[in-house]
Protein backbone atom coordinates (compact mmCIF):
# COMPACT_ATOMS: atom_id res chain seq x y z
CA UNK A 1 0.00 0.00 0.00
CA UNK A 2 1.48 3.61 -0.64
CA UNK A 3 0.66 6.16 1.16
CA UNK A 4 -1.99 8.52 0.52
CA UNK A 5 -3.83 12.18 1.29
CA UNK A 6 -7.28 11.91 2.31
CA UNK A 7 -7.80 16.08 3.11
CA UNK A 8 -5.16 18.22 1.78
CA UNK A 9 -4.96 22.01 3.75
CA UNK A 10 -1.25 23.08 2.49
CA UNK A 11 0.08 22.10 -0.86
CA UNK A 12 3.58 23.66 -2.41
CA UNK A 13 5.74 22.80 -5.67
CA UNK A 14 9.57 22.43 -4.68
CA UNK A 15 12.21 21.43 -6.57
CA UNK A 16 12.98 17.61 -5.70
CA UNK A 17 15.79 17.37 -2.95
CA UNK A 18 16.46 14.11 -4.35
CA UNK A 19 16.41 11.75 -7.14
CA UNK A 20 14.36 8.52 -6.85
CA UNK A 21 10.98 10.21 -4.67
CA UNK A 22 7.47 8.61 -6.06
CA UNK A 23 4.21 9.53 -5.08
CA UNK A 24 3.03 8.39 -1.34
CA UNK A 25 6.91 9.09 -0.47
CA UNK A 26 7.65 11.57 2.50
CA UNK A 27 10.60 13.65 2.79
CA UNK A 28 11.45 16.45 5.65
CA UNK A 29 11.98 19.67 4.06
CA UNK A 30 13.65 22.39 5.95
CA UNK A 31 10.83 24.77 5.96
CA UNK A 32 7.78 22.92 5.39
CA UNK A 33 8.45 19.79 7.63
CA UNK A 34 6.92 16.66 7.02
CA UNK A 35 5.64 16.28 3.51
CA UNK A 36 4.48 13.18 1.68
CA UNK A 37 5.05 13.45 -2.06
CA UNK A 38 1.92 13.44 -4.92
CA UNK A 39 0.83 13.61 -8.11
CA UNK A 40 4.17 11.87 -9.46
CA UNK A 41 3.63 9.23 -12.55
CA UNK A 42 7.62 9.05 -13.05
CA UNK A 43 10.29 8.82 -10.12
CA UNK A 44 11.71 11.95 -9.84
CA UNK A 45 14.85 13.43 -10.65
CA UNK A 46 17.06 15.96 -8.59
CA UNK A 47 15.61 19.25 -8.79
CA UNK A 48 12.54 18.47 -10.80
CA UNK A 49 9.55 20.27 -9.93
CA UNK A 50 7.26 18.24 -7.08
CA UNK A 51 4.35 19.35 -5.22
CA UNK A 52 4.58 18.25 -1.92
CA UNK A 53 1.44 18.14 0.83
CA UNK A 54 2.84 19.42 3.65
CA UNK A 55 -0.65 20.00 5.84
CA UNK A 56 -3.47 17.49 5.58
CA UNK A 57 -4.53 13.78 6.69
CA UNK A 58 -2.60 11.18 5.20
CA UNK A 59 -3.27 7.72 5.62
CA UNK A 60 -0.25 5.92 6.07
CA UNK A 61 0.93 2.05 5.72
CA UNK A 62 1.70 0.68 8.87
CA UNK A 63 2.46 -2.62 10.41
CA UNK A 64 -0.15 -4.91 11.29
CA UNK A 65 1.32 -5.63 14.48
CA UNK A 66 2.30 -1.68 15.39
CA UNK A 67 -0.29 -0.19 17.63
CA UNK A 68 -0.69 3.72 17.92
CA UNK A 69 -2.89 5.61 20.38
CA UNK A 70 -4.76 8.53 19.38
CA UNK A 71 -3.07 11.89 19.22
CA UNK A 72 0.18 10.24 19.69
CA UNK A 73 3.41 11.20 17.48
CA UNK A 74 4.00 8.76 14.92
CA UNK A 75 7.29 8.68 12.54
CA UNK A 76 8.11 7.27 9.33
CA UNK A 77 10.88 4.50 8.88
CA UNK A 78 12.29 5.49 5.43
CA UNK A 79 13.29 2.31 4.41
CA UNK A 80 9.96 0.67 4.77
CA UNK A 81 7.82 3.75 4.07
CA UNK A 82 6.19 2.30 7.26
CA UNK A 83 4.55 4.50 9.87
CA UNK A 84 6.22 3.56 13.69
CA UNK A 85 5.92 4.75 17.27
CA UNK A 86 7.75 7.63 17.74
CA UNK A 87 11.32 7.20 18.10
CA UNK A 88 11.12 4.49 16.09
CA UNK A 89 11.69 6.14 12.77
CA UNK A 90 13.61 8.45 10.99
CA UNK A 91 11.49 11.73 11.54
CA UNK A 92 8.08 12.70 12.94
CA UNK A 93 5.48 12.96 10.25
CA UNK A 94 2.34 13.54 12.74
CA UNK A 95 -0.16 12.71 14.56
CA UNK A 96 -2.13 9.58 14.84
CA UNK A 97 -6.10 10.88 14.39
CA UNK A 98 -7.65 7.54 14.88
CA UNK A 99 -6.37 4.70 16.79
CA UNK A 100 -4.61 2.14 15.08
CA UNK A 101 -4.52 -1.26 16.84
CA UNK A 102 -3.43 -4.68 15.56
CA UNK A 103 -4.28 -6.29 12.71
CA UNK A 104 -4.70 -2.79 11.02
CA UNK A 105 -2.83 -2.48 8.23
CA UNK A 106 -3.11 1.62 7.93
CA UNK A 107 -3.20 4.17 10.23
CA UNK A 108 -4.62 8.09 9.58
CA UNK A 109 -2.15 10.84 10.29
CA UNK A 110 -2.52 14.82 10.71
CA UNK A 111 0.75 15.98 9.30
CA UNK A 112 2.72 18.56 11.18
CA UNK A 113 3.32 21.02 8.11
Amino acid sequence: MVAKILQSYGVAQIPAPSAGLSSGDFLNHAVLGACMVMGLNVPSAIGDPITVVYAGIAEVPSASATTLAQGATAEIDSSSGLAVADTAGDFDIGKVVTAKTAGQTSVQILLNG
